[in-house]
């Protein structure tokens, strides 16, 4: 049978054990969220910098549509008074 001084060093150290380990998980789990947070940066950026291309990519052509339109009505009204 153990001493009350030999059962409390048990206790105490079964706790420090849980304690660490518990501290080891979450500095573990920090930097886990930290790095998926990063990725998550990051991939929000590509995906603005990508919108941001889209969006060039689409008013260049809506512009050219807009143009072509406008040419075709000037012409017709060039034919049309001629």
């Amino acid at each position: 049978m153990l001493s009350p001084l030999e059962t409390i060093s048990d206790a105490l150290l079964r706790e420090l054990l849980t304690a660490r380990l518990a501290n080891a998980l979450a500095i573990t789990l920090r930097a886990e969220v930290r790095a998926r947070l990063t990725m998550v940066e990051a991939a929000r950026t590509a995906c603005d910098r990508r919108l941001e291309e889209l969006t060039k990519v689409w008013r260049a052509a809506r512009q050219d549509q807009i143009t072509a339109e406008m040419m075709e009505i000037v012409a017709a009204r060039l034919a049309f008074d001629a």
